[in-house]
């Protein structure tokens, strides 16, 4: 599914005797923070680890030597790149490492993600895998836990709806202050 030009969630169905059904979705729509943060707020036992993306080149796919200069990692300290630099005894292979960069990012936010789940669970009885986004999630707790029952909301016509809708969604929300020069 794609809305407003922006990948929701896919589903794709394979197998002959047996049917599988995959989905793939769009994390930051569920939790819209780094992994690095993820994986800190949900105690993670996969912590998100450095690589140095600025170093890959379709060139150097198969480069076996020493770690890269710190110039190729973001966001990290001299210590930080030091402890790194220690793992290896120039024999830092990008292959083996991206790999492995790739399978511990895919565990991290599988944790992060099941322990999002799971809380939603045992607080609300919401079921996250039925949710594509975060507001979507906050809508399905709202209404299945917190309207009372035999509460009737009232409909309204399209122009009041157009709006309300209008004075709720979007628009600019900027604030300035204007100055004087005499």
């Amino acid at each position: 599914m794609i809305k407003d030009g922006k990948f929701i969630n896919l589903e794709v169905e394979y197998g002959l005797a047996t049917r599988y059904k995959l989905f793939f979705k769009d994390s930051l729509l569920l939790l819209p923070y780094s992994l690095a943060k993820l994986s800190k707020t949900f105690n993670s036992k996969h912590i998100k680890d450095m690589f140095p993306h600025d170093f890959v080149n379709k060139d150097n796919l198969n480069y076996v030597g020493i770690v890269p200069d710190i110039k190729f990692f973001k966001n990290i300290t001299e210590s930080q790149y030091n402890a790194y630099k220690s793992k290896f005894d120039n024999n830092w292979s990008l292959k083996s490492e991206a790999i492995k960069y790739c399978e511990l990012d895919c565990k991290a936010l599988f944790e992060a993600i099941s322990k999002f789940a799971e809380k939603n669970f045992n607080l609300f009885k919401v079921n996250t895998s039925t949710t594509p986004t975060l507001p979507s999630v906050t809508m399905k707790t709202y209404r299945t836990g917190f309207i009372l029952e035999g509460i009737k909301f009232a409909k309204i016509g399209s122009k009041m709806f157009d709006d309300i809708h209008k004075a709720s969604f979007g628009g600019h929300v900027d604030m300035y202050s204007f100055i004087t020069l005499f």
